[in-house]
């Protein structure tokens, strides 16, 4: 049964039982895949889908969660065997899914800018001077915006392995 964000947030009114945790929010316990999918709502978790199996069928990505505090709490990460650091991040939050991802040196300037899109364009924007971050990031409210994600994770793959070559 998928049960509603709203519902697992909302303390029983009736009852002293407590809370129940929130996978997504418990530092303390490592979710799996399926206990944050469960709590995403309909639209988001069809979203999701699309996503982790793209990256799940991506050669050479290794999959592992990870506590990135409190901002993005668990987050799915996609690694390469090349790489110390994930390639992908994928920030299940139960209403606003997430794409991030580090902006290595000179992955921008092989990009053809003017050709993206301006919602892939401003994420990455977001990864350069002169924000204090070097993490691109993108919010993926409906599924018409994965097909523009993974072009980017495709050019993304494409830059790490030819540096990983080098």
């Amino acid at each position: 049964m998928i049960r509603s964000p709203a519902a697992i947030l909302s303390p029983p009114m009736h009852t002293n039982d407590p809370l129940p945790k929130i996978p997504w929010l418990d530092e303390f316990n490592t979710p799996s895949t399926d206990a944050l999918r469960e709590i995403m709502v309909p639209d988001t978790a069809l979203v999701f889908d699309q996503l982790y199996s793209y990256l799940s069928g991506c050669d050479d990505l290794e999959e592992d969660l990870a506590w990135y505090g409190d901002g993005w709490h668990w987050t799915i990460t996609w690694t390469g065997p090349w790489q110390k650091e994930p390639l992908v991040l994928v920030i299940p939050a139960p209403e606003d899914l997430l794409v991030a991802m580090p902006m290595a040196p000179g992955f921008y300037e092989n990009l053809p800018v003017r050709r993206l899109k301006r919602f892939i364009r401003d994420g990455l924007d977001i990864g350069r001077s002169p924000y204090d971050t070097r993490w691109g990031v993108w919010p993926i409210p409906s599924a018409n915006l994965v097909k523009d994600i993974r072009h980017l994770v495709e050019q993304r793959l494409k830059y790490a392995r030819a540096a990983a070559e080098e």
